[in-house]
């Protein structure tokens, strides 16, 4: 199983658990911005040098990318994507912005903004960016139109990237639902040729300030579930929360 890590705050201290990572791995790293990724990463390289990195961008206006986001805003990703110091990995974090609410009300402008993030898969294939999209966990086929109806989702095929379930065991407590999504995301990666990964977590808090973490046990129970099921790339949230106990559960299932 291929694992990578999510790092929503790379601060100093949160990337020193990178250090005890001794197997080929992609940090994702926040920034407010290009030139913020390039530091952090410079920071990462300090701690390991041998890690792969990917660019998470952060949004002022609505944190998260969604047609919900700024235009300017949305400009400017798509002007990094062509930037010659831009990363050759790129995630794409598809969420509502409920922790700016304001931006939710913005919506005689959706079609504008989601024509913009179309764009922006067009410009990173321009410029042969790998793009990783974060999206929200679903149970059935039609609840992925809803998203890709909504900008929430978007076709692989007609925009090709890696897509990124959020199924978070610490968050959905129910067995049942998670079971459902791991099924519903185990047929699509039977079905489509373009690549699928889950979202595993969280072993530390997120921008939110009330997630739930993992223990090492139920790190181990996830995974196992993703293993049953043929899923191989998973991309924990996050780092920072990396102990030696969680890392000796990644070691049964890194390959």
């Amino acid at each position: 199983m291929r694992i990578d890590f999510f790092e929503e705050f790379p601060q100093s201290s949160q990337l020193q658990p990178a250090r005890q990572i001794d197997f080929p791995s992609t940090i994702f790293l926040a920034a407010w911005s290009l030139s913020g990724f390039l530091h952090v990463q410079e920071r990462l390289a300090r701690v390991h040098d041998g890690l792969a990195t990917a660019y998470w961008p952060l949004l002022r206006r609505s944190y998260w990318l969604s047609p919900c986001s700024s235009p300017r805003e949305l400009r400017r990703l798509t002007a990094e994507l062509g930037h010659q110091a831009a990363p050759e990995r790129w995630l794409f974090d598809l969420e509502l912005p409920y922790l700016r609410p304001r931006a939710l009300f913005r919506r005689h402008l959706w079609l504008q903004r989601k024509a913009q993030i179309a764009e922006l898969f067009d410009t990173a294939d321009q410029y042969g960016r790998k793009v990783y999209c974060a999206e929200y966990p679903v149970v059935a086929a039609w609840q992925r139109r809803l998203l890709q109806w909504s900008g929430l989702a978007w076709d692989s095929d007609a925009q090709p990237h890696t897509r990124v379930t959020m199924c978070y065991g610490s968050i959905i407590r129910w067995s049942a639902v998670r079971r459902r999504i791991l099924d519903d995301l185990s047929r699509v990666a039977r079905e489509e040729p373009s690549p699928v990964a889950v979202g595993v977590g969280t072993l530390a808090l997120g921008v939110d300030g009330r997630e739930p973490t993992l223990s090492p046990a139920e790190l181990e129970r996830d995974l196992n579930a993703l293993q049953a099921r043929g899923l191989q790339h998973a991309i924990i949230f996050r780092l920072g929360g990396l102990t030696p106990a969680h890392l000796r559960i990644v070691h049964r299932f890194v390959s």
